[in-house]
């Protein structure tokens, strides 16, 4: 479906990945919530970036949880998907350990960070609608992005997603 989608529009099919608790939370408020899903839904997390060329998080998402966005399935030997971080106005860690996976990074242009990085016009928050674009540019033909609530919220105001995955736990 990516490829056609690519084709068709020059852009990657964006998938957003959420997980809330019946109450519609995706984290508690203290950050002290680890998981909100099973084991099953987190295999099923990286079964979706095997499928997938780059996973997209926020900044918030590298300063709270520090991820490397890879697929960590036993026996997997595929592709790894390219991290792309879009970054906001507070500076990101050069010791995120998505960075040293040649994260591509949106927004931001901190020439301290390791990887690719692409400034947004006024170096805040990337244009997410340039940013698939620019992805679209370089032939990733499928997104998936495991954000916070902020960058979801933008990439559904912006109707930038094709495909939403939600896990709801209890």
């Amino acid at each position: 479906p990516g490829y056609f989608h690519h084709r068709r529009t020059g852009l990657p099919l964006v998938t957003l990945k959420l997980a809330t608790t019946l109450d519609g939370q995706i984290a508690a408020a203290d950050r002290t919530s680890r998981w909100i899903t099973g084991e099953q839904a987190r295999r099923n997390s990286h079964l979706l970036r095997a499928e997938s060329d780059v996973v997209v998080v926020g900044a918030g998402t590298v300063l709270a949880d520090d991820p490397q966005l890879d697929v960590r399935i036993d026996g997997y030997c595929g592709p790894q998907p390219r991290p792309v971080v879009v970054a906001g106005a507070r500076p990101l860690p050069a010791a995120a350990r998505v960075l040293a996976r040649d994260a591509l990074v949106y927004g931001r242009d901190d020439p301290s960070l390791p990887g690719e990085r692409v400034p947004a016009a006024d170096d805040r928050r990337a244009d997410l609608g340039m940013m698939l674009k620019d992805l679209g540019a370089r032939g990733y033909v499928a997104a998936l992005v495991e954000g916070g609530a902020t960058l979801a919220g933008e990439l559904l105001r912006g109707r930038h997603v094709d495909n939403l995955v939600l896990y709801l736990g209890g």
